[in-house]
């Protein structure tokens, strides 16, 4: 069977190329420097590469597809003004480390901390949302300039008024991330909803974004880079 270059429609082509413009303009590298748009760089190697003409529809749609949900994601992460987050299976591993005397201990990623700063810096609030009531998450915390705990919340998605007047935000200005089914009623009434590749498979299913790090590993961070990124697509200086 003969073989042809891919043929993207014209509304899908322009997207690219604007994007592609934009942020060639401004000096950044397609896959590295944006997570944001880091399947561009997959995409360029797509649009030249060869497949039979019965599967040119099922690329061109592919293309489209990707394109529409990036822009979707970046139109519900631009308009965030606070974060809330869980803590086990997000800032941490999910893993319990004992010590002798019984202690829990919790391991979190300095990276994630120095989202939270570069959030703050920039005017968006991170807030703790946990059914655990934790010194070592409460040390944390404030070491890290965290706005608010709520401790030993069971149903999540109970808070969400209480935020909403204490911070002064719509539902639709607050991002959630979680990992798991305790999250889900939470992530489905917020704005913009994320979770660490590595949680639960219910939690995948509705969220906005799936993270390519794990949690524990930097989610929370690119959760919050997304977010920035979105809302603040010109600025080069972040701290």
């Amino acid at each position: 069977m003969n073989k042809t270059t891919v043929q993207i429609s014209k509304d899908a082509k322009a997207k690219f190329d604007m994007i592609k413009a934009k942020f060639v303009a401004q000096g950044k590298s397609l896959s590295t420097d944006l997570q944001f748009f880091d399947y561009l760089a997959d995409l360029q190697l797509e649009l030249f590469s060869s497949i039979t003409p019965d599967d040119m529809s099922s690329v061109e749609n592919l293309i489209k597809n990707q394109i529409n949900l990036k822009f979707l994601i970046n139109e519900k992460a631009k308009n965030i003004k606070i974060i809330l987050t869980d803590v086990d299976g997000v800032l941490s591993d999910g893993g319990r480390y004992y010590s002798k005397n019984g202690e829990i201990i919790k391991k979190f990623h300095t990276r994630d901390g120095m989202g939270v700063n570069v959030l703050l810096r920039n005017k968006i609030k991170t807030v703790i949302v946990t059914k655990e009531t934790s010194p070592i998450v409460k040390k944390w915390a404030k070491d890290m300039n965290i706005s608010h705990i709520y401790n030993g919340v069971i149903k999540k998605e109970s808070i969400l008024t209480k935020v909403c007047k204490t911070f002064k935000v719509m539902p639709s200005e607050i991002a959630y991330i979680g990992d798991d089914i305790n999250d889900l009623e939470l992530m489905k009434k917020v704005g913009f909803s994320g979770t660490p590749k590595n949680s639960d498979f219910s939690t995948k299913k509705i969220v906005d974004y799936i993270c390519e790090n794990n949690a524990g590993q930097t989610a929370f961070r690119e959760f919050a880079d997304i977010i920035l990124y979105s809302k603040f697509p010109d600025k080069t200086k972040w701290y």
